[in-house]
């Protein structure tokens, strides 16, 4: 896990979690934060969106779960999601 506030992401980080869903930036679309801010982080061109993101945390997909070899296991989504997909245990777990 991440704590975004206290280690903010880098740049490569930003791209290896993008990569994992398939987008550009691993924005939380369903994000109030992000929707406020859509247009702000539009109009921002290369490093500047890095930037923001990092200050911005708010606006990324979280949690982030990597394993101890950096490879992502998971980014986003409900608990059971995780319990699922990261932990193996059944789809029924509440």
């Amino acid at each position: 896990f991440y704590d975004f506030r206290d280690f903010p992401p880098t740049k490569e980080q930003i791209d290896k979690w993008a990569d994992y869903e398939g987008s550009d930036f691993p924005v939380n679309l369903r994000s109030s934060f992000y929707k406020k801010n859509k247009k702000i982080f539009l109009k921002l061109k290369g490093d500047e969106q890095y930037e923001w993101l990092a200050k911005n945390y708010l606006a990324l997909q979280r949690p982030v779960i990597e394993d101890g070899t950096g490879e992502v296991l998971s980014i986003g989504g409900r608990p059971e999601k995780l319990a699922e997909k990261v932990f193996g245990l059944v789809k029924d777990f509440q």
